[in-house]
């Protein structure tokens, strides 16, 4: 048995405001690994966690960002953690009595959920924030057996008009999970994936039809009952499942390589060929190693198709933080996550 752990990146949205992709990625991690896998995750998060690191919840667009009361704090580096906690709190509890009351009232929603979102990595610098979502990536990228990814990228401006971004992912990655379980003998698959009551209905119904109907590509027969949906905090694999979405679209969006890099093996491939993951983006438009591996990017004179992966390589040690990477709140103008 396989369950398919699945999130979302980006919105669907198509407005020149929002992200420029949609992603749809799926973590397939077998029963007899599961066990194996949660250790290294919670290991991990043993190392940065201040107390129970199931606490710590993963979750990259709330990990990769600056925090600005921690630029209040003077010398916050050098603070231990339970001091950097306790100034952090203080400048946040500030915040909250005089300048949250001055904002309108959408603004304090989204400073409430950031408040939230981010209350269990407030010990954590931002140089140690990127290093946790690293070395997670490198956990999934290095792990043997019994862990494989599929994905649809979508490009939003390539989308004929009518096209649902939601839909089309979910069809995709759907037909190739079901096509993955069926290469192998007598294995089934379930699907999982964070609590969304805006979503969870649409993805019930659309499972079940393709169970009765199949898809355009194929009879969906391994994929077993409903989606099943989980709170994100509870669940290692939909964390991991986030952490990886947000790298891939990451490196299309902003050509951030470095995380990308550290899981682009483990998208599932069979006799030499790329079938986990695929750019839907203009026909020849784009070189990113998806397409190049995949056959369909923009060529230049002299150059060669890159070869495709058949192994996975060992993870390479921690490079220095990107400089991309998204704006933090301020008073001014908190940021929503994707």
């Amino acid at each position: 048995m396989y369950i398919l752990y699945l999130d979302e990146s980006g919105v669907p949205q198509i407005h020149a405001s929002q992200t420029s992709h949609y992603i749809l990625l799926g973590a397939a991690i077998y029963e007899g690994t599961w066990f194996a896998l949660e250790k290294r995750i919670n290991d991990i998060k043993s190392g940065f966690a201040l107390g129970n690191p199931h606490n710590l919840e993963l979750h990259a667009g709330w990990l990769i960002r600056p925090y600005f009361e921690q630029n209040r704090v003077t010398d916050f580096k050098t603070l231990a953690h339970v001091d950097r906690r306790n100034a952090v709190l203080a400048v946040r509890a500030d915040f909250i009595e005089h300048e949250l009351p001055m904002l309108p009232g959408r603004k304090r929603q989204d400073w409430r959920k950031y408040f939230r979102s981010t209350d269990a990595t407030l010990h954590l610098s931002l140089d140690e924030r990127r290093m946790l979502y690293r070395r997670v990536l490198d956990a999934v990228g290095s792990h043997r057996q019994g862990l494989y990814l599929f994905a649809e990228a979508i490009d939003k401006a390539a989308l004929i008009p009518g096209v649902d971004p939601v839909e089309q992912s979910f069809v995709q990655v759907v037909t190739r999970f079901e096509g993955f379980l069926k290469s192998r003998t007598d294995e089934w698959g379930l699907i999982a994936a964070d609590r969304d009551e805006h979503k969870a209905g649409r993805l019930q119904a659309m499972l079940a039809l393709f169970q009765q109907e199949g898809t355009v590509w194929r009879d969906i027969e391994r994929v077993i009952e409903a989606p099943f949906f989980f709170d994100s905090k509870s669940s290692s694999g939909v964390q991991v499942t986030d952490l990886c979405a947000y790298a891939l679209r990451r490196y299309l969006e902003n050509k951030e390589v470095d995380g990308f890099r550290r899981i682009f093996s483990k998208f599932y491939r069979a006799r030499g060929k790329l079938h986990g993951l695929r750019h839907y983006t203009r026909p020849k438009s784009c070189r990113c190693m998806i397409c190049k591996e995949r056959k369909f990017a923009v060529m230049e004179e002299g150059e060669v198709a890159a070869p495709a992966l058949t192994i996975v390589h060992a993870p390479q040690p921690d490079p220095a933080p990107p400089d991309a990477t998204p704006a933090g709140p301020s008073p001014a103008e908190p940021l929503t996550t994707s």
